[in-house]
């Protein structure tokens, strides 16, 4: 008596939020069976890396991976992991330079400067201490500086932990540590600032990539904007800002900053608060391995691109009326990403004069498109399977909506909350009855179009 057709209940199910529910819901289904082959690769590189720390000393594992579980529980596939090897030396003491006194080369590597100031050189001081087992010839360099006595070479601690590995994996497969099949070290003769391992995931094979780091080498934290983080729980904020940045091999002879630690842990708070924050995270995610990279899964945005752009969409809409439904959420998310793929600039969300797209291998261009085309009409995009009935589509992009997001803006007058109010107004995703916004986001649309007519 209870029976429904089937078709029935796919017709009830047509409207456009219910499309992102069942494609969220769809995209987390069997989600722990994933979580528990990712932990299971996970412990494979753990026994190799337990032997490498057996073998030198230098290279300690890191068991607490807090935030890759975070990051297991957002994502719903995943092609590649890091693995981070933090190096056990004492960070407090040692010398961080944008530039070096004496542009050396080594090994016949050409010693280039690097892009942006999020590079750096890692010294070791002048006055003794703790570091002896850090200036040694494999993985030190000695110049005449008057800053630091030389240089711990990020180059040269890949090749000695790239043989250390390679030993591990054939000692733990030789002691029946590890299975036949559970590794594949044939991508480490390529150049590059991780060390690639191909591990056994469940019924396939996943990328690992195993970085060397320094842990909290500067620190505190500081969030160099006013109101920065505001909205963010106190207790949080805190802890993030207190725990310092960690660096990590870039180039053969520079190490980057990394901010993946204090995104994560902002991130993570949002989990507490009510809306769907992370839910429009971890679905643009499946978007964007589905929709925006190459059928290779290459070239499209960056697990680390979204969270940032969340991060920001998160300061600029406070109000939880902006993310009670989960495609208000995800538009918050789209049209920050859509004016910074325009612009060609994402900046840090911690240091804002940081563009975290340069230095990477990407087509911005194609991807402001693609973006833009699930922005325009997304449910196209959200479709499960064949038998689950689109709603009605309709086209959320116009000519205003590309001169806003195209409009030039030199001095970052367009950057706030107001501005990407206007373009979620013009897409038909602004809601608020807010008086305040409402007439800042009239200013701001007055002073764009005055803009576009003078050009």
């Amino acid at each position: 008596d209870n029976f429904v057709p089937q078709h029935f209940l796919l017709a009830m199910d047509l409207g456009p939020s219910a499309s992102w529910q069942r494609y969220l819901r769809s995209i987390k289904s069997l989600q722990h069976q994933r979580i528990q082959d990712l932990q299971a690769a996970e412990n494979i590189v753990y026994v190799i890396l337990e032997r490498v720390n057996a073998q030198d000393c230098r290279f300690l594992v890191d068991f607490s991976r807090d935030h890759v579980m975070f990051e297991y529980t957002m994502r719903t596939f995943m092609e590649e992991m890091d693995m981070e090897v933090p190096l056990w030396v004492d960070s407090s003491g040692l010398v961080l330079e944008e530039d070096s006194e004496v542009r050396y080369q080594l090994d016949g590597v050409p010693h280039k400067q690097p892009l942006g100031k999020e590079y750096c050189y890692l010294g070791l001081p002048k006055e003794e201490g703790d570091f002896k087992k850090w200036s040694t010839e494999d993985v030190f360099h000695t110049i005449p500086s008057s800053k630091c006595k030389g240089h711990v070479v990020p180059g040269r601690v890949l090749e000695r932990l790239k043989q250390l590995v390679i030993g591990a994996i054939v000692y733990c497969q030789q002691s029946a540590m590890i299975m036949p099949g559970d590794v594949s070290a044939v991508q480490l003769n390529g150049k590059g600032s991780q060390i690639p391992l191909k591990v056994r995931c469940g019924f396939r094979m996943i990328q690992v990539n195993i970085i060397p780091v320094v842990k909290r080498v500067v620190g505190p934290l500081k969030v160099d904007r006013g109101q920065s983080g505001v909205h963010f729980p106190k207790r949080i904020l805190e802890q993030v800002t207190a725990e310092g940045i960690d660096i990590m091999a870039a180039t053969y002879y520079h190490w980057r900053y990394s901010y993946c630690r204090p995104v994560w842990k902002f991130l993570d708070s949002l989990g507490n608060l009510d809306g769907h924050r992370l839910e429009s995270l971890c679905l643009l995610d499946r978007v964007n391995l589905d929709n925006w990279c190459s059928a290779d899964k290459k070239g499209g945005l960056t697990f680390l691109h979204l969270q940032t752009a969340l991060l920001w969409a998160v300061e600029f809409f406070p109000s939880l009326e902006d993310w009670s439904m989960l495609e208000l959420s995800a538009y918050r998310v789209l049209v920050v990403l859509l004016r910074c793929l325009a612009t060609q600039n994402l900046p840090s969300f911690f240091q804002p004069q940081l563009n975290l797209f340069q230095g990477e291998e990407l087509s911005l261009k194609a991807l402001f498109l693609k973006v833009l085309e699930f922005t325009d009409c997304p449910e196209q995009f959200l479709q499960i399977h064949i038998t689950h009935l689109l709603p009605k589509q309709h086209h959320r992009v116009d000519e205003d909506v590309m001169m806003l997001l195209r409009m030039a803006d030199p001095e970052g007058t367009y950057w706030n909350t107001a501005y990407f109010d206007v373009l979620l107004q013009k897409l038909q995703v602004f809601h608020s009855k807010d008086s305040g916004r409402i007439a800042a986001m009239e200013a701001v649309l007055s002073k764009a179009t005055r803009q576009e007519k003078n050009e």
